[in-house]
């Protein structure tokens, strides 16, 4: 759970890097990054670079974009990305 938690602050942070207007507002892992945070294109395909930088090649950002429709964009599943590969359609893909 450390290493999720970790992964957590780390996106937190990166999150605030790419859309400093966030300032303070409270970020949840229920929040989607486009509905709620207000990140458009530009500032999801930066989000990623900086994770991949950050995370190294276990995230595969292209995997994670293809299932948006499933996912909309939560951070509990950019957070599943980070860990690793995620086969497209794969039951844990599904934004709970």
């Amino acid at each position: 759970m450390a290493a999720n938690e970790d992964h957590f602050k780390l996106l937190v942070s990166l999150i605030r890097d790419v859309k400093p207007s966030l300032g303070n507002t409270a970020i949840n892992l229920e929040d989607s990054l486009v509905e709620n945070l207000g990140l458009d294109s530009l500032d999801i395909m930066q989000l990623a670079r900086k994770i991949r930088r950050n995370v190294g090649p276990t995230f595969e950002p292209q995997a994670w974009v293809q299932n948006h429709l499933i996912h909309k964009y939560a951070i509990k599943s950019l957070l599943r990305a980070m860990s690793g590969p995620v086969a497209v359609g794969a039951p844990h893909d599904v934004a709970r």
